[in-house]
């Protein structure tokens, strides 16, 4: 009897797949941003230290416990000062801080900067209607001041 009653749930759940499709395909992924849109970084270097932004695109959240510098040389950056984010439950990582439309990270150099040094960002975030990306990488090669947009971004 355990087998039967088994076997009609199954059946039920396959015939409900096929009548109404699995529930991830109601979201169109042709609709998503790729991830270099939704969360896209930019530099900032002054003589003190870098400033990193990240314009959010509506509709999508950045994790701050997922945001990552590095540069090469190592140990040009002192620690990080992060913009609040706003607190979120998350359904994959739990409670979390995280960012929507900008996120602001200043950190400054630890002593001066050598001329020219490369700064990895690795970052991670999703997109509100529940799909999240797989951690994304910007590097970025510093040479003095101004504004750097990352070095293998889209132009």
């Amino acid at each position: 009897m355990l087998k039967k009653s088994l076997l009609f749930v199954l059946f039920c759940c396959g015939l409900g797949l096929l009548l109404w499709g699995p529930p991830w395909g109601q979201i169109d992924a042709s609709k998503l941003l790729p991830a270099h849109q939704a969360f896209a970084p930019q530099v900032f270097a002054s003589e003190d230290g870098i400033k990193v932004q990240f314009a959010v695109a509506d509709g999508y959240y950045l994790y701050r416990s997922k945001i990552r510098l590095e540069t090469t040389p190592a140990q040009v950056l002192g620690p990080a000062q992060f913009s609040p984010g706003k607190p979120k439950q998350d359904e994959f990582f739990g409670p979390q801080e995280v960012y929507y439309h900008v996120a602001e990270i200043t950190v400054p150099y630890t002593h001066s900067a050598p001329d020219p040094y490369v700064l990895r960002i690795e970052h991670q975030g999703c997109a509100d209607v529940g799909i999240c990306y797989p951690p994304s990488q910007a590097s970025f090669k510093i040479n003095g001041t101004g504004l750097f947009q990352a070095d293998d971004a889209p132009k």
